[in-house]
């Protein structure tokens, strides 16, 4: 169940600090986005990442045209575009 509070970013701590985004599986394109987010470091994942990752960018699309996902149980706004991408990346029975 979601939260009514809203997601907030935790500080990233490191020089080569990323944030790995969790997508929870869904077999229906209209469901809710949900994910958790990982902080790591470049050289915790170095040897993870190399050939099992996407890289995406969600600061493109119009900023004022929004949709809610779930992120950790919170809810966090994200452009139309992001949304939109998140649905059509995540797979239908694994996390990815």
């Amino acid at each position: 169940m979601r939260s009514q509070q809203p997601y907030h970013y935790s500080r990233l701590e490191g020089a080569d600090a990323i944030r790995l985004v969790v997508i929870q599986p869904s077999t229906d394109l209209a469901a809710p986005v949900q994910c958790s987010l990982l902080h790591a470091s470049l050289v915790e994942c170095e040897d993870d990442i190399v050939d099992h990752y996407v890289a995406l960018s969600y600061v493109w699309g119009d900023q004022n045209n929004r949709r809610a996902i779930e992120v950790d149980r919170r809810t966090l706004n994200i452009t139309a575009s992001l949304d939109e991408a998140l649905r059509h990346l995540r797979d239908h029975r694994n996390t990815l």
